[in-house]
């Protein structure tokens, strides 16, 4: 018996002992396992602990700011902000409140003793009216509808979805509605509840200035259009992030699990724009479009010819940069002539077409079957494919509005170019300015099967170069080319810029459209040297331009002068990218003296006349050969001044002006001339008088309210203008013009009124459009009314166009009229 315990006894503990070796290897193996996770991949696993309690939320930079060169904000940031709503955090809180509720009126039946309701909002007000306590999700829902214009039930809607904690109510929110916004939250004890992000959106303060410039950005602040786009990735920054833990029940872990890596603002750009030039440049687009009814927009250029930078640029019309879904008034009107039109009809049935097409892979789309498909189709769905056609025009006009014509759309540059082909003839010396050509009205052209005509079919007669090049002569500009000869023509055009783009800072630039050497004829030279046939940017124009008023140099036009960060430190600059020397200092020299004794003078380019300066112009109107209107036109002119030290030039296009008159000398010259009256001075250049402009320069009216009659009398006869007394007094009491009205020299006439008896004379303002300005100043004088002259030079000959008072208007006596005048009796080639 002892025996067999013995051996049940060493069974048992054999058998124990196996279980306890099995024990310990799967400890061991546990153990290692442990090992591995928490010790040789510790770092791995915290990760991923650390990813599942953790929440990354990105810090976003802010976007770099836009400065003009005198630092003036083109573009900045604007605060907003995203309100959103917590719907589980509303739900929690008004179960607890519900069962909080339950207790205190549990307590206050026992003890009499009234109670505040957790469940309820407080009474709240809004600019909507005044408001009760009412249960919570509904105070939420009704206080955010009034204040953030969002519908009630949509939002109450939100506030009872379980499990969610974010859903959004509105997005860029102002500074005001989110002030009323904490406001409530603070009261009512909801900050769980309603939540505010600040954010920022981009903001224009000049609206339109400069819109096709500056450009766009999208719904992220990404930059698409203008130099927005262009200097996106200097702009934009580098975002940052900023992490944080919660445990299971929501709540905010320790400082351990926290990081925040700052982001880093984007660079601030200063710019070569001139707030006040581009002011100008705009205001003179804008009234050219309106008054010569341009149907194809307008598009102006300033640049510095020494340096290339852009001081102004402009489309018009433009578009507001904060709100750049708003067409514009021309396309408003072109949206609604689409309207029910004939061709809202065929776009409406190409979309039924493409419709089938879709459905019908297999089925020609010449067949008539697949016709009678696609206008069943049509009939079937008319109304909302006529919708589907009336939103793609408007988005197309929208697309259109915002493509800066001056860099992105071609045209023919037209006898502006008669300044680089005189270039070209004058460098190589094959024609001098007293040489002598002849027109008749027409040039035969070996290889063309008609004469090419000039703009004036009477002929120009025998004439200096400098004659026919002032006349816009185009006979005259083809011999002189002849004499050059194709190659070097070509080769001169190349280096003008016009076989390339000009490399501007702007995205999108558009490479001109010309022969290339190959298939450059004797007749391609022939037009060619009149600007036509070949296709040019605005921008490549003005470049080659500015080669002939700087000297010679080719400069690269350029937008951006500095890049700096936020402490003001310049992180980069541009100074002024010079690609080579065209041709010679003197040839520039003798062309400017030329055109500027145009302007001065009798040519064509004289309604860019400016009293006191020196102006070199030259117009230019070409023919739209790719559109089957063959009524259509391009008005152009170039100027710069001063012309024997020129600073800037200015280049304005107008696109198909419909209002009776095409000449760039008519549609473009008067406007670059009040421009350039305007800027000059701007610029510190004081006039510089001729005798004879001295006679009619204009005179600023001082104020002489309080002076004694005799020293007020004294001083404007001093300042050769007649003084008028009405009245016994000793002292003014008032004057007509006002204090800061401007008069000309040569009928000026101040009226001084010396007592309150003395009632101030009315006269009706005579109507003195289409009479000549000297008629016209005759008139107005004799009426008893002071007149300003405006544009062309010889008033003896130049037409009025318009007159600062409508006639009829009853003014007071002594009330200036600004009349302007232009020589209508221009063509241009």
């Amino acid at each position: 018996m002892a025996e067999k315990r013995k051996r049940i006894s060493r069974q048992i503990w054999s058998r124990s002992g196996i279980i306890l070796m099995v024990f310990g290897l799967v400890m061991c193996a546990v153990i290692a396992k442990l090992a591995y996770l928490q010790i040789a991949n510790h770092e791995y696993y915290k990760g991923l602990v650390v990813n599942e309690i953790t929440m990354e939320t990105e810090v976003n930079p802010e976007r770099g700011t836009i400065y003009d060169s005198t630092g003036n904000i083109l573009a900045t940031n604007k605060t907003v902000y995203l309100c959103f709503i917590s719907p589980q955090d509303i739900i929690d809180y008004v179960e607890e409140a519900t069962a909080e509720r339950a207790e205190l009126a549990a307590d206050a039946a026992a003890t009499g003793k009234e109670f505040e309701d957790p469940t309820m909002t407080k009474p709240f007000k809004t600019d909507k009216g005044e408001y009760p306590a009412m249960p919570i999700a509904q105070g939420i829902s009704r206080f955010l509808s009034d204040t953030l214009d969002v519908e009630y039930e949509k939002i109450l809607e939100k506030t009872a979805k379980n499990g969610r904690r974010y859903e959004e109510i509105k997005d860029k929110i102002d500074e005001e509605a989110a002030k009323k916004i904490r406001e409530f939250i603070d009261e009512n004890d909801l900050t769980r509840m309603i939540y505010l992000r600040a954010g920022s959106i981009r903001y224009y303060p000049y609206n339109e200035l400069a819109s096709h410039v500056i450009g766009l950005t999208n719904a992220d602040g990404v930059g698409t259009y203008g130099l927005e786009a262009y200097y996106n990735n200097l702009l934009e920054g580098t975002s940052g992030r900023y992490v944080t833990a919660q445990d299971a029940l929501n709540h905010e872990m320790g400082f351990e699990y926290e990081t925040f890596i700052e982001a880093e603002n984007g660079y601030n750009i200063v710019t070569t724009i001139d707030t006040y030039i581009q002011y100008e440049l705009e205001n003179q687009l804008n009234a050219t479009v309106k008054e010569n009814l341009a149907n194809n927009r307008a598009t102006g250029i300033v640049m510095n010819v020494k340096t290339g930078a852009v001081l102004g640029m402009a489309t018009s019309p433009g578009f507001d940069c904060n709100k750049p879904y708003e067409l514009d008034e021309l396309s408003l009107a072109k949206l609604e002539k689409y309207d029910g039109s004939e061709e809202h009809t065929e776009d409406a049935k190409k979309l039924a077409a493409n419709a089938v097409k879709a459905e019908e892979k297999d089925l020609d789309e010449e067949s008539e079957e697949f016709a009678a498909k696609a206008l069943a189709y049509y009939k079937d769905n008319r109304d909302e494919l006529t919708s589907q056609a009336y939103t793609n025009k408007k988005y197309e006009l929208i697309y259109a509005m915002w493509k800066n014509k001056a860099i992105t759309e071609l045209y023919e540059p037209g006898s502006t170019s008669k300044i680089i082909t005189t270039a070209m003839v004058f460098e190589e010396g094959v024609v001098s300015p007293t040489d002598m050509f002849t027109c008749v009205g027409a040039l035969k052209v070996d290889g063309y099967p008609k004469p090419i005509s000039c703009h004036d079919h009477r002929g120009h007669g025998t004439v200096t170069y400098a004659r026919g090049l002032q006349q816009s002569c185009n006979p005259t500009l083809m011999q002189a080319a002849f004499r050059l000869g194709e190659e070097k023509f070509y080769n001169y055009f190349e280096r003008f810029g016009y076989t390339s783009i000009t490399g501007i800072d702007l995205p999108g630039e558009t490479a001109g459209l010309y022969s290339s050497w190959k298939d450059f004829s004797h007749v391609s030279l022939a037009v060619y040297s009149f600007g036509q046939t070949y296709k040019t940017t605005p921008i490549q124009q003005i470049a080659a331009i500015a080669a002939v008023a700087n000297g010679g140099k080719y400069v690269t036009p350029h937008f951006l002068s500095e890049v700096v960060d936020d402490d003001g430190n310049v992180i980069d600059e541009y100074g002024t990218d010079v690609k080579r020397q065209v041709i010679s200092e003197e040839v520039c020299k003798t062309i400017s003296e030329i055109l500027e004794d145009g302007v001065s003078g009798d040519g064509g380019a004289k309604n860019a006349y400016v009293k006191g300066y020196k102006i070199a112009a030259k117009t230019g109107t070409s023919e739209k050969r790719d559109i089957k209107d063959e009524t259509l036109r391009v008005s152009s002119t170039v100027a710069y001044a001063p012309y024997d030290d020129p600073e800037i030039a200015i280049l304005v296009m107008v696109d198909e002006p419909m209002g009776g008159v095409v000449y760039g000398s008519r549609v473009a010259a008067p406007y670059v001339s009040k421009f350039l009256a305007n800027v000059l001075p701007y610029l510190g250049y004081e006039p510089q008088y001729t005798e004879e402009e001295l006679a009619t320069v204009d005179i600023n009216v001082r104020n002489y309210s309080g002076y004694s009659v005799m020293g007020a009398k004294d001083d404007i006869e001093g300042r050769g203008l007649i003084c008028e007394v009405i009245g016994e007094g000793e002292t003014v009491i008032s004057q007509v013009p006002a204090e800061g009205s401007t008069v000309t020299k040569q009928h000026g006439r101040i009226i001084l009124y010396t007592g309150e008896e003395s009632a101030k004379a009315t006269v009706t303002v005579p109507d003195v459009e289409g009479k000549t300005g000297e008629a016209a100043m005759r008139i107005l004088v004799n009426a008893g009314l002071n007149v300003r002259v405006r544009g062309a030079k010889d008033s003896q000959s130049a037409t009025v166009i318009s007159q600062s008072v409508e006639a009829g208007t009853k003014v007071a006596r002594g009330t200036v009229i600004e009349i302007s005048i232009v020589h209508t009796d221009i063509t241009d080639g």
